[in-house]
């Protein structure tokens, strides 16, 4: 009788990259039992627009309640335009026009002389309303001799002007003052140009893509969905359970298909004693966080009038850490001690916050 076994994966060339080692690695999930799966991912760029992502869920069968809502318009241009939107710093002296000179006199000294630095064309708040937003286009110069920035706060207007009906659409323009631009040096009246170019094209992209920080979005929630642990305060490196390996190669596909360099891997994580500690620790400290936060959410209702859906939102929330430890005390074979004292003493206090309410 003849036996057949599973070819292994096989290694990559010594020559690859660490993004084609992680992969090579991760396909390995699917050759040998494992506590479960370290999972990592990365996200960059990506031309992805609402309708691909949904039909790529479909086809990977993927939840798609994960997915974002349709794109609004006026929330592209709060990007655009906001605090992390579009902008342009230089220094001054790359784009001054030299001086004319009187022969024989000495040169005038130019900005780096006289201690101006650089310039910052930023995009400011004006005002809103609920036909329209309002933001100015801002020349900041910085100056290390002054103790005070100075502002030409007039360049431009970006207004946005919403559609009827309220729901996200509406149209933007920027319109510059020419006067103004026209005041400065070739050069920067050229980047001014270019900035107002770049808020058109940028904000035609929002309203078309989904952008790396949604894709990351939609990833971070699936994390959650399937009950993973952090096992790094600030994310982005969780442990799965194994039962979970399918939605985890559905998700590694999704995310490869975004490009750019886009990665999701699912390491798996050997059944040994030094890696259940690893996940307990992680997991007893990310519970602990949540039911501190809860605690102290449960205390301040309890001083002053609380609302059944409150009372409904701090239950489940309860309810959902309780869940999760019972689940990781079953698949790691171990009592969570601190986090069932810490859920005892958190459901004391919403048993007061009931009764109080009653």
């Amino acid at each position: 009788m003849t036996t057949t076994t599973a070819s292994p994966t096989p290694l990559p060339p010594d020559n690859a990259s660490a993004r084609e080692r992680l992969s090579t690695y991760s396909q390995q999930a699917d050759q040998a039992p494992s506590l479960g799966f370290v999972v990592l991912y990365s996200v960059f760029g990506g031309e992805v627009t609402p309708e691909t992502a949904a039909a790529w869920f479909r086809e990977l069968r993927l939840d798609q309640s994960f997915l974002p809502g349709k794109l609004r318009a006026d929330n592209a241009f709060e990007r655009v335009t906001g605090s992390d939107g579009v902008h342009d710093t230089y220094d001054l002296a790359d784009v001054e026009e030299p001086s004319p000179t009187v022969a024989g006199a000495p040169a005038a000294q130019s900005s780096a002389r006289t201690g101006v630095r650089s310039a910052n064309l930023m995009i400011r708040h004006v005002r809103r309303s609920q036909s329209r937003i309002m933001r100015h286009i801002v020349r900041e110069v910085r100056d290390e001799t002054a103790s005070e920035l100075a502002y030409d706060t007039h360049l431009g207007e970006v207004e946005f002007r919403r559609a009827a009906g309220h729901d996200g659409s509406g149209t933007l323009s920027v319109t510059l003052d020419y006067t103004a631009v026209g005041s400065l040096p070739a050069a920067e009246q050229a980047r001014v140009h270019a900035l107002a170019s770049k808020i058109d094209e940028r904000y035609l992209w929002q309203c078309t893509y989904l952008g790396s920080d949604r894709v990351r979005t939609i990833l971070l929630k699936y994390m959650r969905a399937l009950e993973a642990v952090a096992l790094r305060p600030t994310g982005g490196v969780y442990f799965v359970t194994a039962e979970h390996a399918d939605t985890l190669a559905a998700l590694r596909e999704f995310t490869d298909r975004v490009g750019d360099g886009s990665l999701l891997a699912r390491i798996p994580l050997a059944d040994q004693a030094e890696m259940r500690q690893l996940v307990i620790h992680s997991f007893v400290t990310s519970a602990r966080d949540e039911l501190q936060k809860l605690s102290l959410e449960i205390a301040a209702a309890s001083r002053g009038v609380v609302s059944s859906n409150k009372l409904t939102a701090l239950h489940d929330r309860y309810r959902a850490v309780k869940a999760q430890t019972e689940k990781y005390s079953q698949r790691l074979a171990t009592s969570l001690g601190e986090t069932e004292f810490s859920l005892q003493l958190v459901q004391q206090q919403l048993a007061a916050l009931f009764k109080v309410a009653d």
